[in-house]
């Protein structure tokens, strides 16, 4: 492993090519910070996921890299950190948007629109995650609480993306596994309504 590492890193310096290492950490779950280290030497940023298992000092290189900006690279170093995601990155976006920088003149949205690239977001100055670390089957049944019910209705029903209508269902109603709960509900809303609000905000300042 520590071979195809290696060559994948070449690729992505001397090549400009990220495939390799994206399918490392995305297919292979390698964790490894030598990759978020070649690509912040290399100053490359894109795909994102290069960052996700950053060494805190690539974490503090980014940080002191955004700190100096001008807003050339801010866009770059924010969507990295969002990455990385950890307490100290939270704790930084928290002061940024308590506290906006000069570089964040040159952006349309703050620190706090950036985290959703890294799957969380800040809620009342805490990091909270836009995803689960447990998953949970879908159950087809014929009745179920309003609370742990995502399907809500049967036939007849058109869907707005294609125009096209349900037909038939097996089903009354599709809820969540017997190991959810009303919080895992409200969470997901909570996310939901959260990335709903972020994305009209960022309409509203590419639209003035």
């Amino acid at each position: 492993m520590e071979e195809r590492i290696r060559d994948a890193i070449e690729a992505l310096v001397d090549m400009d090519d990220s495939g390799p290492c994206e399918n490392l950490i995305r297919i292979k779950g390698v964790k490894t910070p030598v990759i978020a280290e070649a690509a912040l030497e290399a100053e490359i940023f894109y795909p994102p996921i290069l960052y996700r298992y950053a060494a805190p000092e690539t974490r503090d290189k980014l940080i002191a890299l955004l700190e100096q900006d001008d807003g050339g690279k801010a866009n770059n170093y924010l969507v990295a950190l969002a990455v990385i995601g950890d307490e100290r990155v939270a704790e930084c976006f928290k002061k940024w948007e308590e506290h906006p920088p000069a570089w964040q003149e040159k952006l349309y949205v703050g620190p706090s629109v950036y985290a959703l690239e890294g799957g969380w977001f800040l809620e009342d100055g805490s990091q909270k995650p836009l995803t689960f670390d447990t998953c949970y089957a879908l159950e087809p049944v014929d009745d179920c609480l309003a609370e742990t019910n995502v399907f809500g209705g049967t036939s007849g029903l058109a869907f707005w993306g294609c125009g096209g209508e349900s037909r038939s269902s097996t089903a009354n109603a599709v809820c969540l596994g017997r190991n959810s709960s009303t919080a895992d509900m409200r969470r997901t809303e909570r996310a939901r309504l959260f990335t709903m609000r972020a994305g009209r905000e960022n309409l509203a300042r590419t639209n003035p």
